[in-house]
């Protein structure tokens, strides 16, 4: 059996959206969660700012439980991206995670 929920959400000013996918697998006794999460905002500066670094940050963090035989996975990236449109610049800030769950089926 699988289940999957998509949502799709900007915010009123337009300036934040958020774009999320849940599925849920069972097959071979296994029940599997997988979460996707992407969220970006938007703003307007004058000039590039020099304590905001552009440079991507990852992080990752996996845990197995022998007890309850379970496994976690979590993958994140959080980044700004300077962008020019018109003579305009703009930041985006951007996170996006991944995230998944094996277990036993219940």
């Amino acid at each position: 059996m699988r289940d999957l929920v998509l949502r799709n959400l900007t915010s009123l000013d337009k300036k934040r959206k958020v774009i999320s996918s849940s599925e849920i697998n069972t097959s071979n006794g296994i029940c599997t969660k997988i979460r996707r999460n992407f969220i970006c905002s938007l703003k307007s500066i004058r000039e590039p700012q020099e304590n905001i670094t552009t440079a991507p940050k990852i992080s990752i963090y996996k845990n197995h439980d022998t007890l309850l035989h379970t496994s976690k996975f979590l993958y994140k990236i959080k980044g700004n991206i300077y962008v020019v449109n018109q003579e305009q610049i703009y930041i985006v800030s951007y996170i996006h995670s991944f995230k998944l769950e094996l277990a036993p089926e219940s």
